[in-house]
């Protein structure tokens, strides 16, 4: 098992994909060149093309992921991010179902889809 809070790049861009349910989602590359791709069909009866997925550092990938999990987010004093999915500001500060904490919003926007939906680890082998 993997902590969610451990997962960054093109494996955290997976879980999150998985969570999303997108067709047949894999990584393509090593390293930093790493990205995942798709199935993404424009019709529901064409053959589908590849897509990239990359919401960990692309706001058209991440931003609906914050409308759909109603996710609130707050900057820490060190520069870091939380997140909050069904989040609710209070008078003390924000809460939610799932909460993650991340370098840059998408990150933790992304940490926290991938909690919300799968819990605070995830499994390691057969992604």
């Amino acid at each position: 098992m993997t902590a969610v809070s451990d997962l960054s790049g093109a494996l955290l861009d997976l879980y999150v994909a998985k969570a999303e349910g997108l067709e047949f989602p894999e990584i393509h590359g090593e390293g930093d060149e790493a990205v995942v791709v798709y199935l993404h069909h424009e019709i529901p009866d064409d053959d589908g093309q590849w897509r990239h997925f990359m919401p960990s550092i692309s706001w058209a990938d991440a931003g609906p992921l914050i409308d759909k999990y109603h996710v609130a987010v707050m900057r820490n004093r060190d520069g870091s991010w939380d997140a909050y999915t069904e989040g609710r500001c209070l008078h003390f500060g924000p809460e939610g179902k799932a909460e993650a904490l991340g370098e840059t919003v998408q990150i933790a926007v992304c940490r926290a889809v991938v909690a919300h939906v799968f819990g605070k680890e995830v499994l390691d082998a057969g992604v």
